[in-house]
């Protein structure tokens, strides 16, 4: 697919777009000299948007150090990297397992959470790009709890806060 066309509002052919799309959709799943195939460029699409989401972070951040007092901003900044490294580990270790792991339906029980995929075990390279759009959303809903409670808590209450939401709240919800 050598050719490039870019779609906005002034040039929408529904025709041309639909060809694109049957061209990429034609595309083999085997790698052909450079050609992406549609698995790869579904992970991309997926990436380019966990990239977004976790984007979201600074902003709210920024958000947030405006909303407070000037003595607040720094403890706000330290609240959202440190969100952003405890989801991390939170729902490496737990959240994901829960949300995505095996299910456990056939031990006679109803497949609300799962039991086992606990530190992503046996996760292989065609899922990391969904772990980390899963990880983009559970740290951002901690994030966003880190906005309601700005100025109004303590560090290590909220680092459990988000510790809690990340490995268990937001998987399970």
């Amino acid at each position: 697919m050598s050719e490039a066309y870019v779609f906005n509002a002034t040039n929408l052919d529904l025709e041309k777009a639909a060809e694109l799309l049957t061209k990429l959709a034609a595309v083999s799943t085997e790698d052909e000299g450079g050609a992406v195939s549609l698995s790869n460029a579904t992970q991309i699409w997926i990436l380019i948007a966990a990239f977004l989401v976790f984007w979201m972070h600074a902003g709210f951040t920024m958000l947030e150090a405006g909303s407070v007092q000037h003595k607040n901003a720094v403890n706000i900044m330290f609240k959202n990297i440190g969100t952003v490294s405890i989801g991390a580990i939170c729902y490496y270790l737990i959240g994901y397992g829960l949300a995505y792991g095996e299910d456990n339906a056939g031990e006679g029980s109803e497949a609300f959470i799962s039991v086992g995929g606990f530190a992503n075990k046996d996760m292989g390279n065609d899922n990391r790009h969904f772990f980390f759009f899963q990880f983009a959303f559970a740290a951002t809903a901690a994030t966003i709890v880190s906005g309601a409670v700005a100025g109004r808590i303590n560090l290590p209450a909220y680092f459990a806060t988000a510790a809690y939401l990340t490995a268990f709240v937001y998987p399970v919800v």
